[in-house]
C-alpha cells in the first residue's frame, strides 16, 4: 500500500454546503464554507484558509470572503495583505442614522475611546459633511 500524499495548495480539506430546490425541482448548491490548503502540508505545518462562497445568478460559486491562516481577512479578495482587506465599497451608516454623534461612524481604537469620523445624515449642522471626533467630542467639521 502506498504512503498517503500530503495535502497541496488549493486542496479542499472539508466543506459545509447549503442546498435548495429550484422551480424545476432540481437540487442546487447555494452556499459553502471550505477549508483549503494554502501550501503543501509538512510534518508540523498545515496552513489552511477558510473560504466563504455563495451561488451567483448563474448558479456557480463566487468567493465572497477568505480568512487566511495568518488571520488576515479578505472581502472581495482571495489574497488579503492586511488584517482586513476589502476590494469594493464600504458603507458606514447605510441606514442614515447618524444624528451628529460618533455613533454610526467609523470608529478607531476601542469602542469607548471616542476617536471617529462620521457624516451626519439628518437635518441641522454639517449635513453630509465629515465630522472628526476625539474623546467622543466633535473637533472639526
Amino acid at each position: 500500500m502506498a504512503a498517503p500524499t500530503p495535502s497541496e495548495v488549493g486542496d479542499t480539506l472539508g466543506a459545509v454546503i447549503w442546498k435548495g430546490q429550484s422551480t424545476a425541482s432540481t437540487e442546487m448548491q447555494t452556499a459553502r464554507i471550505e477549508a483549503k490548503a494554502e501550501a503543501t502540508f509538512a510534518a508540523n505545518a498545515a496552513p489552511t484558509s477558510m473560504v466563504f462562497s455563495t451561488a451567483g445568478a448563474t448558479g456557480s460559486y463566487l468567493e465572497r470572503m477568505r480568512i487566511l491562516s495568518n488571520g488576515n481577512v479578505g472581502i472581495g479578495t482571495s489574497v488579503p495583505g492586511r488584517a482586513l482587506s476589502v476590494n469594493g465599497t464600504i458603507v458606514v451608516d447605510n441606514g442614515a442614522a447618524n444624528n451628529g454623534t460618533y455613533s454610526n461612524s467609523l470608529l478607531f481604537g476601542a469602542s469607548t475611546s471616542g476617536e471617529a469620523i462620521a457624516s451626519k445624515r439628518n437635518t441641522g449642522g454639517n449635513v453630509n459633511g465629515l465630522d472628526f471626533y476625539t474623546a467622543t467630542s466633535p473637533r472639526m467639521s
